[in-house]
C-alpha cells in the first residue's frame, strides 16, 4: 500500500513539475515580421459613376510585402497588451462595373479599356491590441493569438492615377488627400513558441475619408467620376514574425 501511496506521490511531482516547467514562457516577446498585403477601397457609395455606369472595385488589389517591428507583453496567462509598426503600401482602385446586356457588348466592353481611378500610397501603418491566448503560453502547446485593436495609418507619398495615367497633383489637389487615417484591426495568429515563429492573419477596416473636401463641394483629383465624396480602404494581410527573444530564453 505505501508503494502504490508512494508511486501516485511521484506521477503528481511529475505532472506538476512538467506542467511548470510548459508555463515558463517569457510574458515579453518583440521582433519582426513580414506579410503579404492586399488592399481595397470600400465607402464610396452607389451614387460614383463613370458616365452613366456604376464604379466598383474588387476585394483584392494592390499586392505588397510588408515588413516591420513588434512587441507584446502578456500581464496574465491569457490576456497580453502588444503594438505593431509597418511599412506598408495602400491602395483604392474603382472601375467602371461590368454590364452583360448580350453578347456584342459583351465583345465590345472586353476588348476596350474600362475607365478607372486609384489612389494609392506609401506609409506606416501601426497598431495598440489587446491580446487574448485562449490555450495559455505555454512553450509545449504554442499560443493561440487572438488581437483587437487600434490601428493608425501615415502615409508618406501618394500617387493617384486616371485609366493607368499619373495625375498631376497640383497644390489644390493635394489638399484634397487626407494625410492620415484610422481604423480598427483584428488579428488571429498561432506561436510556435519553441522556436519563436508564428504565422498570422490580419485584417484593418479604416473608417476615415481618404478624400478632404469642403462641405457643398466636389473633388477636383478625378475628372472621368461624379458623385465620389467619399473614399475609404480596408486591408488584409497574412504572414510570418520571429520573437527574437527566444533567443535568448532558456
Amino acid at each position: 500500500m505505501k508503494g502504490i501511496k508512494r508511486s501516485l506521490m511521484a506521477g503528481l511531482l511529475a505532472c506538476a513539475t512538467f506542467n511548470a516547467q510548459a508555463e515558463e514562457v517569457s510574458p515579453f516577446e518583440y521582433g519582426l515580421n513580414a506579410a503579404l498585403s492586399v488592399s481595397s477601397a470600400k465607402g464610396y457609395g452607389d451614387d460614383v459613376k463613370f458616365g452613366s455606369k456604376k464604379a466598383d472595385s474588387s476585394l483584392i488589389g494592390h499586392p505588397w510585402v510588408a515588413a516591420g517591428l513588434y512587441a507584446e507583453y502578456a500581464f496574465a496567462d491569457q490576456v497580453g497588451l502588444g503594438i505593431d509598426l509597418r511599412y506598408m503600401k495602400q491602395g483604392a482602385t474603382l472601375k467602371e462595373t461590368e454590364e452583360n446586356s448580350n453578347a456584342n457588348n459583351q465583345s465590345s466592353s472586353s476588348n476596350a479599356t474600362k475607365p478607372s481611378i486609384s489612389m494609392v500610397s506609401h506609409g506606416v501603418n501601426g497598431a495598440v491590441r489587446l491580446f487574448w491566448y485562449p490555450l495559455g503560453r505555454q512553450e509545449e502547446a504554442g499560443m493561440l493569438k487572438v488581437s483587437v485593436g487600434v490601428a493608425p495609418y501615415i502615409p508618406f507619398k501618394t500617387t493617384c492615377t486616371e485609366d493607368s495615367k499619373d495625375i498631376n497633383l497640383d497644390d489644390t489637389k493635394k489638399k484634397e488627400i487626407s494625410g492620415f487615417d484610422l481604423g480598427v484591426s483584428g488579428l488571429l495568429g498561432y506561436q510556435f513558441t519553441s522556436i519563436g515563429l508564428g504565422i498570422e492573419l490580419k485584417y484593418d477596416w479604416f473608417f476615415m475619408n481618404k478624400l478632404k473636401i469642403e462641405e457643398g463641394k466636389n473633388q477636383t483629383i478625378y475628372s472621368s467620376t461624379a458623385g465620389l465624396k467619399e473614399l475609404g480602404l480596408q486591408c488584409a494581410t497574412i504572414g510570418i514574425n520571429y520573437n527574437l527573444a527566444s533567443l535568448f530564453s532558456e
